[in-house]
């Protein structure tokens, strides 16, 4: 006879992020930030690029879930 338990365990994730003030030569902006040292690349929204008045050089379509 095999028993077998499971035991749940909650893991905490801290993400490192800011709030900040960016800038672009036309405009300022508040934008919230989520740092991520390994990324190959950053991303802004659609509205942040818009309120900077800056062109994207290219454009991926995301979704982001929030829990």
């Amino acid at each position: 006879m095999m028993l077998h338990t499971t035991t749940k365990v909650q893991t905490v994730v801290l993400l490192k992020t800011a709030q900040a003030t960016v800038s672009s030569y036309f405009n300022d902006a508040e934008a919230n930030i989520l740092f991520d040292e390994g990324a190959q690349r950053s991303f802004i929204t659609k509205e942040l690029a818009e309120k900077l008045n800056i062109v994207p050089e290219s454009t991926v379509e995301m979704s982001i879930i929030f829990v």
